[in-house]
């Protein structure tokens, strides 16, 4: 018993000594290992921004793009419900149903509203998904110019404060 108790007394110093001589790099791996822990949901959200401007090319404005561009816009469409169009929206901002936009009356809603082929606009939602919906309904039926139109995935509030 007493040969078990020598041989992890002296297991234990040679791991304490192990450790103490590879202290730096276990400062680094911890180091390392947090800011990962950390940037990794950062990371995930720039992928994301960057797989959706991939897709719509430079017809998808992030927030640093629209605050450098937002005068360009003759229209600007909240693709949401009414409801939430009603809780806050961006000022000047049209509210246009996405379902209505892809509903049979959608091109006569559109024109109602002063939405016309000849005007730039930007579309924006919550997400980006009733927008995006929106203008792909608008140029491939509606026969709208795809250079046109343009998308957001941010929401209002973001909105409002880069442009208002």
């Amino acid at each position: 018993m007493n040969d078990i108790h020598q041989k992890m007394e002296s297991y234990n110093e040679s791991l304490i000594a192990l450790l103490w001589s590879n202290k730096i790099k276990i400062i680094c791996l911890a180091l390392f290992t947090t800011i990962g822990y950390y940037y990794i949901p950062y990371l995930n959200v720039v992928e994301e921004r960057l797989e959706r401007k991939q897709i719509q090319g430079d017809k998808y404005m992030n927030l640093k793009e629209l605050k450098e561009r937002h005068d360009i816009f003759d229209v600007i469409i909240d693709a949401r419900t009414p409801e939430e169009y009603k809780k806050g929206n961006v000022s000047n901002s049209i509210s246009i149903d996405h379902a209505d936009i892809l509903g049979e009356e959608g091109e006569n809603i559109l024109q109602k509203n002063n939405v016309t082929r000849d005007k730039t606009i930007l579309i924006y939602c919550k997400s980006g998904r009733r927008a995006m919906l929106a203008k792909e309904k608008m140029v491939k039926d509606y026969n709208y110019s795809n250079d046109d139109i343009y998308v957001t995935y941010a929401d209002y509030n973001m909105i409002k404060k880069v442009i208002e």
